[in-house]
């Protein structure tokens, strides 16, 4: 009887423990836009429900959000009564603690520092693991320049909170570099890079008018200002086009408008991710021309410069700390020598007449099997396993 007892006890043991392994978790993630246009958000949500876990996001309602937003997985975004500064930031987090209180969540995901604090506090009340996200270098953003004050309740809060976090993952080695050295945290580095698809396509290098693509936020630093300036000294055969919204989004359109560039210049707005890289894909060069007085753009890895790589359209682009690094002289495209507009303008040029335009669509081709999300995704779920005890 002793003997069988023994055997039924590790029985037991053995099913208890595969049972924790074979646990489906449910998952609650959350960010401070309203998931139209979170390519890691939703790559990451849909790499946790390929792995047979529940993921609930946890966004803001903007004017401008589309109440059908199409996504895979369930999704609330959250209404709060100021839309920027300060009180944004206060009121936010308020509202997002008290609805992470009452979600059934095995684990919790803070995109970013300003959703961290809300998820710290729910993550020690109720004892469930909490990952960082870390998508930017976010208390060195261009928002915070010459804003001391503001500044230093963000580094509070950065520091009150990473050293007191076990679980974290961010884009780039630099910022991996500056968390473990700054709070001893070690960062799981995933990249934000797309999905892999083969592309078929023939690119049509001699299209007309010529396309010059810029993507992403309409922010501060973003060398904008200068491509708009840049416009008036390009051919009447090369178009810019402009796709996305942003803080400068306004003071761009009045230039445009000060600068008669009329048809040249056009301000795509807010496009939806599944359509953005058909806009992409028209393209004969992409631009990311972020300035580099910035800690936070110079320590990126930019979305755009990968979304334009998969398809297969060359670069000119801010000569990055890891971005040049990475990309180790691979011929996709040249680096920025200048914002001045004028010099901006003749580099555009000499690009889209180059005579290796052609080369670099095809290496841009070839360097899109490198960069892909599924080589990234085994960390994130390595990660996962680990914040929950899991066995890979």
């Amino acid at each position: 009887m002793a003997n069988l007892a023994i055997l039924f006890l590790a029985v037991e043991r053995i099913y208890c423990s595969y049972s924790q392994r074979m646990k489906k978790l449910h998952i609650v993630t959350s960010v401070t836009n309203d998931l139209s246009n979170d390519q890691r958000v939703r790559k990451i949500c849909s790499t946790f429900m390929q792995q047979g876990h529940t993921v609930f996001a946890v966004g803001r309602r903007l004017k401008s959000s589309n109440d059908r937003l199409k996504l895979l997985f369930q999704h609330h975004l959250l209404n709060v009564w100021w839309n920027k500064g300060p009180l944004f930031y206060l009121s936010y987090n308020i509202v997002l603690f008290l609805f992470l209180l009452r979600q059934k969540a095995d684990v919790l995901i803070a995109n970013d520092l300003d959703t961290l604090l809300a998820n710290f506090f729910v993550s020690k009340l109720r004892n469930i693991p909490l990952i960082y996200d870390s998508h930017e270098y976010f208390t060195e953003v261009p928002e915070l320049k010459n804003k001391s004050f503001k500044r230093k309740i963000w580094l509070s809060i950065e520091s009150y909170c990473l050293k007191r976090i076990q679980y974290a993952m961010t884009v780039s080695l630099p910022i991996q570099d500056v968390y473990k050295q700054k709070y001893g945290l070690k960062c799981e580095l995933v990249r934000n890079f797309p999905n892999y698809k083969e592309d078929k396509s023939q690119t049509n290098v001699q299209n007309f008018p010529k396309i010059v693509l810029y993507q992403g936020a309409l922010n501060r630093d973003r060398g904008l200002k200068e491509l708009v300036k840049a416009v008036k000294f390009l051919t009447e055969d090369v178009h810019v086009w402009i796709a996305g919204r942003g803080d400068e989004y306004e003071e761009l359109l009045k230039l445009s408008q000060e600068l008669a560039l009329g048809y040249r210049l056009s301000f795509l707005g807010h496009i939806e991710m599944d359509r953005l890289s058909e806009v992409t894909a028209k393209a004969s060069l992409g631009l990311s021309i972020e300035k580099l007085d910035s800690l936070n753009y110079r320590y990126a890895l930019p979305n755009k410069v990968f979304d334009y790589i998969h398809a297969g359209v060359p670069v000119l682009y801010s000569p990055f700390t890891e971005l040049d690094a990475l990309l180790n002289n691979e011929y996709i495209g040249q680096a920025l020598k200048s914002h001045d507009p004028k010099k901006l303008a003749n580099q555009i040029q000499s690009m889209l007449t180059h005579n290796d335009h052609a080369t670099w669509v095809v290496n841009c081709k070839k360097l899109a099997k490198e960069f892909t999300w599924e080589k990234e995704e085994d960390k994130l779920i390595k990660l996962l396993n680990l914040a929950t005890q899991r066995k890979a």
